[in-house]
């Protein structure tokens, strides 16, 4: 039922503005709810809601805020009470509460899996309020997101959009109805209808690229993307990216940022992007001097950050930490969240060996953000440390702190639990890793796992694969080395180490303290791998 707590407590950012707004003119027991749950104090909320429902039961506002309550309380039944009774007493006049109420609904269905009632209840909204715009889009992006009954959902956007012709976002559903039926032509018809409108409408813009790309028209394609980035516009930015990975593309994405960036000098989003590809294709030299342009053109801690990763990929380590100690400053003056500044520094130290500093930023850097991602890596140092116990209250708290935990966490807690003697634990956590893992090449979250778990002879066919598909990927190659030198395979653990320094693997600190590698120490030819950095 955690599922059931996430999209409760999304729902009452829904509902709570509204609530906000009537407390100010209604009892003092719903006043100081709302005031409470403002304030995230749950518990004094509750108390607050259930007086208040004493005395007044028909308060379908006090209904909806307890729905929330209840959510965070794990209770989906009384949740679904909740709301069944905001849905029946909130004013009919207040339309647009109602509607949030029955969103609320369906998403409450949708977190217990009782997704085959969600249909129904944005029916008896729509009979209820049959000209109301929202209920009617809501019952639309059902019938096109869910349920992909795309003749139903346009239908339901026709009338929405009957009801309020200038409606941009509804026009732009309407054309992705088309798209989602392959009838590219006709959506796009949609998004030039929009974008004649208002040309930087970003939904009609991202839509209408994807649709070029689908389409093989490249070019227009990026020219909308393009647009997206000047704009700041982070869908268009990473679908820019993910399309880099092609060489092909990447090279008219180049074009027209060049193009672009002599029009428009000034513009720092136009270098700053192309830095980004320059980066993915591993090209670190050419990312270096585009981030320094798109830098010189604004100065800001982000461009720095940007700048020190790349130094940070060749080892230029003293250059590293000096521009990340200028995007930290640039933060500090401006009052930002310093966050990612104090992880890439933990990320240059950890890299140079340095893992008690390392340590430090990584915990500054969750001090000031409670992120996953830096709990792995202070976990990761502290792994080189050898200080396992603490490692694994790191590896456990990015597994909670995740929406959907990497495979490889999962594998390191397993390791973890295996060093601390927990052995069911540890299966568990390498059981998950593979399932994790399951799909596309397998990685050292699978084959690694599967060595822990007993299971050698289905771990080398994984190699295998993982070998046939990532042959080019230098992290692929250390893992699989690792995977030998757990075998206490000297000869292929050493010739796939230098596999992964000939596609440029540079991390030699960790190639000598990974406690995988153990194995090798004292082996010649891996020693002389350690003398060559």
């Amino acid at each position: 039922m955690i599922r059931t707590k996430f999209i409760l407590v999304a729902g009452l950012f829904l509902v709570l503005n509204c609530h906000v707004v009537r407390a100010q003119k209604t009892s003092y027991n719903y006043t100081h709810a709302v005031e409470a749950i403002q304030n995230d104090d749950i518990a004094t909320g509750k108390s607050y809601l259930l007086r208040e429902l004493g005395t007044n039961p028909k308060n379908g506002y006090a209904w909806s805020l307890m729905c929330v309550v209840y959510a965070k309380e794990n209770k989906a039944d009384s949740s679904f009470l909740a709301i069944d009774n905001a849905i029946k007493f909130i004013p009919k006049t207040d339309e647009e509460t109602l509607v949030k109420a029955y969103n609320i609904k369906a998403k409450l269905l949708t977190a217990v899996d009782m997704a085959d009632q969600v249909l129904p209840v944005y029916n008896e909204g729509v009979k209820r309020m049959p000209k109301n715009v929202s209920i009617l889009k809501a019952r639309a992006d059902y019938f096109n997101e869910t349920l992909e009954d795309y003749a139903k959902a346009r239908s339901d956007y026709q009338k929405a959009l009957s009801l309020d012709p200038g409606n941009l976002d509804i026009m732009c559903d309407i054309g992705d109805t088309y798209v989602n039926e392959d009838k590219l032509s006709k959506g796009m018809e949609y998004y030039n209808k929009v974008l004649s409108v208002d040309p930087s409408h970003p939904k009609a813009l991202l839509n209408r690229a994807i649709s070029y790309c689908t389409d093989n028209n490249y070019e227009k394609g990026i020219g909308d993307l393009l647009t997206l980035v000047k704009t700041d516009n982070i869908d268009g930015y990473k679908l820019l990216l993910s399309l880099t990975d092609s060489i092909p593309i990447r090279e008219i994405v180049i074009e027209q940022l060049n193009t672009r960036m002599k029009a428009d000098p000034k513009e720092q989003l136009y270098p700053f992007t192309l830095g980004s590809i320059y980066s993915n294709a591993g090209d670190h030299s050419l990312a270096l001097k585009a981030y320094q342009q798109a830098f010189n053109i604004e100065k800001n801690a982000g461009t720095a950050n940007n700048i020190a990763r790349e130094y940070y990929y060749d080892n230029h380590y003293a250059d590293a930490e000096k521009w990340v100690l200028k995007a930290e400053q640039i933060a500090r003056d401006s009052s930002l969240d310093m966050s990612d500044y104090l992880s890439t520094h933990g990320d240059i130290l950890y890299d140079q060996g340095k893992y008690s500093d390392a340590i430090k930023q990584y915990t500054a850097s969750l001090d000031a953000n409670n992120d996953a991602g830096v709990h792995y890596m202070r976990g990761m140092a502290y792994i080189m440390r050898g200080l396992k116990a603490d490692a694994f209250k790191d590896m456990d708290a990015a597994i909670t702190l995740s929406d959907d935990p990497d495979a490889r966490i999962y594998l390191m807690r397993g390791w973890l639990n295996m060093g601390l003697g927990k052995r069911m634990e540890a299966q568990g956590d390498f059981r998950k890793a593979i399932e994790k893992d399951s799909v596309g090449t397998p990685s050292a979250a699978t084959f690694i796992s599967q060595h822990f778990l007993g299971i050698d002879n289905t771990a080398k066919e994984n190699v295998a694969k993982c070998l046939k598909d990532a042959s080019n990927n230098r992290n692929a190659l250390f893992d699989v080395a690792c995977f030998y030198a757990l075998l206490d395979d000297k000869v292929m653990a050493t010739h796939h180490l230098e596999l992964s320094i000939e596609k440029g693997y540079n991390s030699w600190a960790i190639m000598r303290d990974h406690p995988w590698l153990q194995s090798l120490k004292g082996y010649k030819d891996y020693e002389k791998l350690l003398k060559v950095k």
